[in-house]
């Protein structure tokens, strides 16, 4: 049985919020933020996937080197996501002669699942991006100093 309740929080998170919890962990590990390589074993359309998103996630701060397999997965599943999209565009949801779900729509869905939590884990959703943490202005989230200092008196 996994653990239990949301996932914790990382420290440069809590740092980043000027949470005192920041300064209670001392034991976190710290990733290698050089960039992955894109693995030769990808197909093109997994590569060319991977080519995109590489300099977005270097962007935002959400690739380290050892998210390469994670990475890796997602850009495999999101080829064969759309391969399977393809095929129910062109064969439908249903088997005509059957009248069961066609296996490409079982796929779809199933890569779908698994598309949504990648992107959950890398920052690929408006809900994750909002809980990711920022560098904040400290003279500007103080309230007393933006409006109190000597250059914004009145």
């Amino acid at each position: 049985m996994g653990k239990r309740g949301p996932k914790p929080t990382p420290t440069s998170v809590l740092s980043a919020r000027g949470s005192w919890r920041a300064n209670v962990r001392t034991n976190e590990p710290e990733a290698d933020t050089t960039t992955p390589s894109c693995p030769s074993f990808l197909t093109d359309d997994a590569k060319s996937v991977w080519h995109f998103l590489v300099p977005l996630l270097k962007k935002q701060n959400t690739l380290a080197c050892i998210d390469r397999c994670a990475l890796s997965r997602y850009c495999a599943t999101l080829a064969l996501w759309h391969e399977c999209l393809e095929d129910v565009k062109i064969n439908g949801q249903v088997d005509e002669d059957t009248g069961k779900i066609n296996n490409a729509a079982r796929l779809l869905q199933q890569h779908e699942s698994t598309l949504s939590r990648l992107e959950k884990d890398f920052g690929m959703t408006p809900s994750a991006r909002a809980g990711l943490a920022h560098e904040v202005d400290e003279t500007l989230s103080n309230t007393k100093a933006r409006f109190f200092t000597a250059n914004n008196a009145i």
